[in-house]
């Protein structure tokens, strides 16, 4: 029977999921070496490395399907913010305009609206995406070189990207944006290690499960791809035999029609 943790079994009350054994996961370790054994430089050389088959670590693979989840939720909020917007303020906006027929109105009022749900979704999804990307990619990058996760990483990346998106309005802007940011992280950080807690979990072992279980996906694609082309193999061998055996007959067929004609000159 798998063993759980009291306080595990508390937050699946609320949280009905299930509960995955750890023995049914590759351990990671014997492929991803402990972080602990290397310097702080060498684990952040080995966050922008690849493996043998081209794939991205673990961390940066969470920052990049991070920031591509962040775009995507903040290009559709945006797209639907501004084609209301852009809506409603054509409605307004052309209360006593006359259109040449209706046609004419709904196909204007169909071009602001298209407009306005481009521009929203571009603006939202890129302010969106870079907001995530910069926070992700600190608050990463400061627990890779420190080898553990904490508050701190939050709270600094919370308050870097605050400040960097209030840069351009001032020095009193960029004070408030690095306060808020600071606070907001702190929260978001607290949360996040409260609930690894009450799972029993540590963020260096979810990284460690991330990259086993890519492993275990990309092992079991190459062992597809493998089988796939054996299966096809036979196949392609009989295309060829088909194509060799008529390729023959026309030569064949070619040189008795020249011994014919030779026969008859004669």
């Amino acid at each position: 029977m798998m063993c759980i943790s009291k306080r595990t079994r508390y937050l699946l009350c609320f949280f009905p999921v299930e509960y995955f054994k750890r023995d049914n996961i590759n351990d990671s370790k014997e492929s991803y070496t402990d972080n602990m054994e290397l310097t702080g430089a060498d684990r952040l050389r080995r966050v922008f490395s690849q493996n043998e088959f081209g794939d991205l670590s673990p961390e940066l693979a969470n920052i990049v399907q991070g920031t591509s989840c962040a775009t995507l939720l903040g290009g559709c909020i945006g797209a639907f913010v501004y084609s209301r917007t852009a809506f409603i303020n054509f409605i307004e906006n052309n209360q006593a305009t006359q259109f040449q027929s209706h046609i004419d109105a709904k196909r204007k009022l169909q071009d602001t609206v298209s407009l306005g749900l481009f521009r929203g979704g571009i603006r939202w999804g890129s302010r969106i995406g870079l907001f995530c990307c910069s926070y992700l990619t600190i608050s990463t990058l400061i627990s890779v070189y420190r080898g553990k996760s904490s508050v701190i990483e939050y709270t600094a990346a919370g308050s870097v990207t605050g400040g960097l998106f209030r840069f351009h309005l001032g020095l009193r802007a960029i004070f408030v944006g690095t306060a808020l940011g600071a606070i907001f992280g702190t929260i978001a950080g607290c949360g996040t290690l409260l609930t690894l807690w009450m799972t029993g979990t540590t963020v260096e072992e979810i990284r460690f499960w991330h990259y086993g279980w890519r492993e275990n996906r990309n092992k079991l694609i190459r062992e597809g791809l493998k089988e796939a082309r054996m299966n096809q193999l036979p196949e392609l061998l009989q295309k060829h035999n088909e194509l060799v055996d008529q390729r023959a007959a026309e030569v064949v067929k070619t040189e008795s029609e020249k011994n014919e004609k030779l026969t008859k000159v004669e």
